[in-house]
């Protein structure tokens, strides 16, 4: 039995944000194969997207979003599995750099729901947010 970290970008501890970098809260769940362990939230302090934080040069610019990137990285350690509504390319990249499959999904149910998706592999990913081909996708999900 395995037990493993999913992260999932929030704004209201409930549902899941459309946008990764403008979110709240991340949700970390920790998962076993048949069921939700234990859930909590850390502030989203990292990404500074939508926060007015511009930087005037750019390429500064191009450094401080990878240091975002690479401090939210830091941040959800231990996670083998981000969320979110949509993300930029740039941090699909960082975390598949950092070993963290990185989602893109379109639900109305509740982070919970999103979850339990996830444990029975019924997931449905949505690579056209990622620049895929134009369809939909299930997870292949491997819980040992």
């Amino acid at each position: 039995m395995s037990i493993k970290k999913i992260a999932l970008a929030t704004n209201d501890k409930l549902k899941i944000a459309k946008r990764l970098g403008h979110c709240k809260y991340f949700a970390i769940y920790t998962i076993s194969p048949d069921d939700i362990i234990e859930t909590e939230y850390i502030a989203n302090t990292f990404t500074g997207h939508g926060r007015h934080k511009l930087v005037q040069v750019s390429s500064e610019r191009q450094n401080a979003r990878e240091c975002n990137h690479e401090s939210l990285s830091q941040a959800l350690e231990g996670c083998e599995v981000i969320i979110a509504g949509g993300m930029g390319n740039t941090a699909m990249d960082k975390f598949n750099e950092c070993g963290i499959n990185a989602y893109i999904v379109e639900s109305k149910g509740t982070l919970d729901d999103i979850i339990r998706e996830y444990i029975k592999g019924e997931l449905v990913i949505n690579r056209d947010a990622a620049g895929c081909c134009g369809h939909k996708h299930k997870q292949n999900n491997e819980l040992d």
